[in-house]
């Protein structure tokens, strides 16, 4: 997991860690940062949708074992 969320440019990664690893809302983070809740909710879009990708890689992997 830490790899695969490794992979993610810097803003997606950011956006998806304080979201789901660390519980914050959205409308917290968009204060913070300035940026809107609709540029951060397509943020978080795109790392989950390379997360399950990566992710999806691995499991097939390691079912093949």
């Amino acid at each position: 997991m830490e790899e695969a969320l490794e992979e993610l440019p810097r803003a997606q990664r950011e956006v998806f860690i304080a979201h789901e690893l660390q519980g914050r809302s959205f409308k917290e983070i968009s204060v913070e940062t300035g940026l809107s809740v609709n540029t951060l909710l397509s943020r978080k879009h795109y790392a989950v949708t390379h997360l399950r990708q990566r992710l999806q890689l691995i499991y097939e992997d390691f079912a093949k074992k």
